[in-house]
């Protein structure tokens, strides 16, 4: 994540020096293209990291969950970001002069994908909060506590998709998508 962090602080020197045309403009193209392929392999490698945590989550003990919901929180946000960074260079692209209509698309694409995956996730991460809370209610006390962990988790499972989901709509609405 430091390395996530570190790029982030030359994306805004990159921003400001496109901004200011204080670097010639080939010069500034090439860097963003530099960016265009850190923000793909960032993409790819946070996409990975996030099936391997969601499957341990799905396979681990309900104490062992709580852990992994907060490295499933940043591996989402840090995803969101690369999101975001892939269109911030296509926009910078844009503004330098060059079109990039195959890197948009493809932009678009992921972006759908991934919508679509979070909107069916969200759905069945609904459908497990109600079960649980109707076994909660008609459940033992002795299972109660068992039970209430799992809402938690569950829910917390939701909100991250739901602000994933809200974060990936700010970039397609950018996109027009």
């Amino acid at each position: 994540l430091q390395l996530f962090q570190k790029n982030e602080e030359l994306r805004n020197q990159l921003a400001s020096a496109i901004e200011r045309e204080s670097i010639p403009r080939d010069k500034l193209i090439k860097l963003v293209k530099t960016q265009e392929k850190y923000s793909k392999d960032a993409t790819d490698y946070l996409t990975t990291k996030t099936k391997e945590v969601i499957a341990e989550l799905n396979t681990a003990k309900d104490e062992e969950k709580l852990a992994l919901i907060n490295d499933y929180r940043e591996l989402q946000h840090s995803l969101d970001v690369s999101f975001d960074s892939s269109w911030q260079n296509l926009a910078w692209l844009k503004q330098l002069g060059v079109q990039n209509e195959r890197a948009e698309a493809e932009l678009q694409d992921k972006l759908d994908k991934r919508m679509r995956l979070l909107s069916a996730s969200m759905a069945y991460l609904r459908q497990q909060a109600e079960i649980i809370g109707t076994q909660l209610s008609s459940s033992p006390e002795s299972e109660k506590a068992s039970l209430q962990l799992s809402q938690l988790i569950v829910k917390q499972r939701l909100n991250i998709a739901t602000e994933s989901l809200r974060n990936l709509m700010s970039i397609g609405d950018k996109m027009g998508i």
